[in-house]
């Protein structure tokens, strides 16, 4: 309902002035009565009263039902580790609590309390992969709060990016640019602006097998490997260590010897705890994303893969971590597989 209400805001009609057959409007004026008797219904969870507060102030900016949502709402943000304020998410979700920051920053802009927007969306950005490769609502707030003003108005024709010292001139185009970085085992990145924008690094790392404990999980890969043109009989087996894992997300990254065709992913996507599967990319590098593990819960899945060549290889290489938490990762090894010529039939 606070995504529909934040969805419409933009074209609904202005209070009172919708005629009586609008469907938009009787819509809009159906989720703002289910918005209102939230302050009731929704008093200890500040993440949907957030969502709310945004939705109805868009709506209108003198909603007293949204005014109230907005401060209760606020008064349980929390400092994190750099200052900035957030909210607790439902069940301690990382990703509920930054969808639920992102509409309060939305509604703090729409009451014009620009200084705690300015805050609210200094933390949004630092947890920016909390809302990038995750779930449709994370990616519809992420795109509210752009839209609406959340991050600023204006951007910049230009940026100045110093990498390692050398400075280079990037041009955004629709407020975007991207700048190529050089391998290297470290870089410092500058970026001025002359205003707030925000900058995000991909890298790709490469570092030996190691199992963290503060990444909760283990992987392995288990079953019969079978022989060339076969299907293998394998599993991927995910574990939690201690306690639960609200969002693990194992990525397998294939042999190249091995075939995984589309049919296997859509069966592998199907499976009861299989949040979603992501197609490989060109590296064969397949992430899959479950639901949450309870503490030391297991889940078997099956990787069906196909054999395309005999021999001794490598098998998957597999790295498991909570994606709440994607800089606390572990690296298994991968194990040494052989994959033996199909036996000859033989009569009698």
């Amino acid at each position: 309902r606070s995504a529909l209400l934040v969805a419409l805001a933009a074209g609904a009609p202005g209070v009172g002035m919708a005629p009586g057959g609008d469907h938009v409007a009787a819509l809009v004026r159906r989720l703002r009565g289910s918005g209102w008797s939230a302050v009731g219904t929704e008093a200890s969870r500040p993440t949907v009263m957030a969502r709310l507060a945004a939705g109805l102030l868009l709506l209108d900016r003198r909603d007293a039902a949204g005014r109230q949502l907005f401060e209760r709402a606020r008064a349980a943000l929390a400092p994190t580790e750099h200052g900035d304020p957030l909210l607790p998410g439902d069940q301690g979700s990382a990703l509920d609590g930054w969808i639920g920051t992102a509409a309060l920053a939305i509604a703090a802009r729409q009451l014009d309390q620009d200084e705690l927007a300015d805050r609210l969306a200094r933390a949004v950005a630092r947890r920016l992969y909390l809302g990038m490769e995750s779930t449709e609502e994370a990616a519809f707030w992420l795109l509210a709060a752009s839209a609406y003003g959340v991050f600023g108005a204006l951007a910049p024709a230009a940026v100045q990016v110093a990498i390692d010292g050398a400075a280079h001139r990037l041009e955004l185009a629709g407020g975007v640019g991207v700048l190529p970085l050089p391998a290297a085992r470290r870089a410092r990145v500058i970026v001025d602006a002359g205003q707030p924008v925000l900058a995000r690094v991909e890298s790709r790392a490469i570092q030996p097998a190691r199992a963290e404990r503060c990444a909760g999980l283990t992987a392995q890969v288990a079953g019969h490997v079978g022989h060339v043109g076969d299907t293998a009989a394998l599993e991927l087996v995910v574990e939690s260590l201690g306690g639960a894992v609200a969002r693990p997300v194992v990525e397998v990254l294939l042999p190249s010897a091995a075939a995984f065709p589309e049919a296997a992913r859509l069966a592998l996507a199907g499976r009861p705890g299989v949040q979603r599967v992501d197609p490989p990319d060109g590296r064969g590098l397949l992430r899959v994303h479950l639901w949450a593990l309870g503490a030391r819960e297991q889940r078997r899945l099956p990787l069906p893969l196909r054999w395309l060549a005999a021999g001794v290889m490598t098998g998957p290489a597999l790295a498991a971590y909570d994606a709440d938490r994607p800089w606390c990762l572990s690296a298994f090894p991968s194990p040494t597989l052989t994959v033996g010529q199909r036996p000859e039939e033989r009569w009698r």
